[in-house]
């Protein structure tokens, strides 16, 4: 009898131990609010969620390719020599150079060769020879030299005389030349300088004419 109210006391406490854990889990704890959970929901989705940033509108710009148009610089007009005479007569006399008058001076004789009007095929070499006389006072010595003066030197170059020609005396005096490449009449004017690189004397030239017909008539 003792015992089986003892086991009675023991089941009486076990369910009053049970019903107090129900009350407790059933009712909410004491200042609980639904809006408040619900607010603290939407602030951890917030934080959580990434926000869509809005990109700036890029508008691609097509620039059409310009059309080039080739250049060409034009390449120079050789200019040519212009196949007609320098000079109507020869150029005047240089006398009373430095006071050499009288000690060196010279006059033209004669064409020995290449006579003026002379018919010459183009780039054609010759040599032009002329007789002068030593009017001067002074001998002329070999390192006197005849130089280019004006016109066309047809490749001429300055030419020692090679020669000693005494006061009265005549001298053969030349040069090497070549007919220009172009049809025409040229001239080439040359004269005499001494040992100083004075000149004296008369002024000389060659005269003649550039074509293919070397059987063209000489101009009366």
């Amino acid at each position: 009898m003792k015992s089986k109210f003892i086991a009675l006391f023991i089941l009486a406490i076990l369910l009053s131990a049970c019903g107090q854990a129900t009350t407790e889990t059933a009712d909410p704890p004491s200042g609980y609010s639904p809006e408040i959970d619900t607010q603290i929901a939407q602030a951890l989705t917030s934080a959580v969620t990434p926000t869509k940033e809005t990109l700036p509108t890029v508008t691609a710009t097509f620039t059409p390719r310009a059309t080039l148009t080739p250049t060409q610089t034009p390449l120079p007009t050789p200019t040519l020599p212009t196949p007609a005479k320098m000079y109507a007569t020869p150029l005047p006399y240089l006398t009373n150079v430095a006071g050499y008058s009288d000690c060196d001076n010279s006059k033209y004789l004669k064409d020995i060769t290449i006579k003026d009007g002379t018919v010459l095929m183009p780039g054609e070499p010759f040599k032009k020879i002329w007789r002068l006389k030593n009017t001067g006072t002074c001998a002329w010595h070999p390192e006197y030299t005849l130089i280019f003066v004006s016109g066309y030197d047809m490749e001429g170059e300055t030419t020692m005389i090679n020669q000693y020609v005494a006061p009265g005396d005549e001298g053969k005096i030349s040069v090497s030349l070549i007919a220009p490449d172009v049809e025409g009449t040229y001239e080439g004017y040359w004269i005499l300088t001494n040992r100083e690189n004075e000149v004296f004397g008369q002024t000389i030239y060659v005269q003649i004419v550039v074509s293919e017909d070397e059987t063209e008539e000489e101009d009366e």
